[in-house]
């Protein structure tokens, strides 16, 4: 499994010859608010970037799948801003 986070700034840098790859677009969030919400956030979080890399790059819709964590897998502790910022965040994976 590869791991991939883009900035949206940095969108333009995924290959077009990966648009053969089945990915996963997980959603994550921070762990302000209703676990439910950070939940619903994540999942159209995901989706809002599955639709970009379709529209933008018209990768395989079929190949992207989407799955929203909520604040389940942090990857900084909460406890400031600056951690919350990086726990908001989309990952692509590689399947």
């Amino acid at each position: 499994m590869t791991h991939r986070t883009f900035r949206s700034s940095s969108s333009s840098s995924i290959p077009r010859a990966r648009s053969r790859v089945a990915t996963e677009i997980q959603g994550h969030t921070d762990n302000v608010g209703q676990a439910a919400a950070n939940l619903k956030l994540s999942q159209d979080r995901a989706a809002a970037v599955k639709a970009h890399l379709v529209q933008t790059f018209a990768l395989d819709g079929a190949r992207l799948t989407t799955t929203g964590f909520g604040g389940a897998k942090p990857v900084a502790p909460n406890a400031d801003e600056t951690g919350r910022a990086k726990n908001r965040r989309v990952e692509l994976v590689k399947k």
